[in-house]
């Protein structure tokens, strides 16, 4: 805005409205190359040229905009990659439409903020317990999981017991721990009252005992987070309703392949509609889905939550707002916002540790 300001000249881009729908022609696309060679900003309305406003793509090449001004509420394409690098900042301009007609419309779509979630304060009443008791699985590659725990007792989980093989139960020391060697063993841990939801998956590799760990869990009937390995077995299991999975791009098309030239809302939606569960696509510009065609973007975050660590951290948070009683699509909301929250309190240079301490 500053340069904005400082500048005689501006460009009022409004070559085509919210609707387009088809890649742009090439004498059309030579004009907004040549406005974006201008050394003058340029203000979209509503949306920059090129960018489909219901998914983000650009349709070949698109205006790069220093301001966007919307009118009454802002477009998913504002949101998600590669369209939010065209929009600059952005700015909602009230045009007079009644909030009741837009909630008439019963929109599907949402900014992820704490209007869509109610992390249940401590009272005079509580134990560890009733706030929330986590179990994560530990698996061989011991720092994941270390690191899910603490994020979950940073997160306000009242209890989190991390059960692991016998040979690492000294790695895992430090928080509560259990060693199992038989699945039964896990079984009864999983099956235990005063646990309330579970984490698999980080740190663990694809295999039998993997799989067989998750379907314990699933069968349970404990709301769940699957992450890292647990997530390429997720088809496997019968019991999904209560599970929060959580790929980024990678691992999301290895259970989707099909899916590579859809657009990152879209991914998630038809995922989340075929496995019946809650799907966080990770990235830049987070996306939150549900089987009911519910989405919630991420909006706020930090670049440097792209950091090792950083996912296990997640899937910690999500956990712990799980055994707190958020419902699946609440808990990983309020997951996802606090874990970006946290990475902009922590700022660039962050590693996965600075995201817990700053939890709080």
């Amino acid at each position: 805005m500053e340069r904005i300001k400082s500048l005689g000249g501006i460009v009022v881009d409004a070559l085509f409205g919210i609707g387009l729908n088809r890649e742009i022609d090439e004498s059309m696309a030579e004009y907004i190359d040549a406005l974006n060679d201008l050394d003058m900003p340029c203000i979209a309305l509503d949306i920059p040229s090129g960018v489909k406003a219901d998914t983000g793509e650009i349709f070949g090449t698109a205006t790069i905009c220093e301001l966007t001004i919307a009118f009454e509420r802002p477009k998913v394409g504002h949101y998600l990659y590669p369209a939010r690098d065209h929009v600059g900042e952005l700015v909602i301009c009230p045009i007079g439409i009644p909030d009741e007609i837009i909630e008439n419309q019963k929109p599907s779509y949402f900014e992820n903020t704490p209007a869509l979630f109610n992390v249940p304060m401590p009272t005079p009443y509580d134990h560890k317990y009733t706030r929330g008791s986590l179990l994560i699985n530990g698996g061989e590659m011991t720092g994941a999981a270390r690191l899910a725990a603490l994020a979950a007792r940073r997160a306000s989980a009242g209890y989190v017991e991390l059960v692991c093989a016998p040979e690492d139960y000294y790695i895992y020391a430090g928080t509560i721990v259990t060693p199992i060697e038989t699945m039964h063993e896990f079984t009864a841990c999983v099956k235990d009252p005063k646990i309330k939801a579970a984490v698999i998956g980080m740190g663990c590799g694809v295999t039998e005992e993997t799989r067989q760990k998750l379907d314990i869990i699933a069968k349970s009937d404990k709301p769940f987070v699957a992450d890292a390995a647990a997530i390429d077995f997720i088809r496997d299991i019968k019991n999904r309703s209560k599970a929060v999975i959580t790929p980024h791009l990678g691992e999301f098309l290895r259970l989707f392949p099909e899916l590579i030239l859809e657009d990152k809302l879209t991914q998630a939606l038809m995922a989340a509609e075929e496995l019946g569960c809650i799907v966080v696509l990770k990235g830049a510009d987070t996306v939150i889905a549900s089987p009911e065609g519910l989405a919630a973007i991420n909006v706020d975050t930090a670049f440097g939550l792209a950091t090792a660590g950083s996912g296990d951290v997640l899937s910690g948070v999500i956990g712990a707002m799980l055994a707190k009683g958020l419902d699946p699509f609440e808990a990983a909301c309020a997951g996802v916002w606090l874990h970006s929250r946290a990475g902009i309190l922590a700022e660039e240079s962050m590693i996965a540790e600075d995201i817990i301490a700053n939890l709080g």
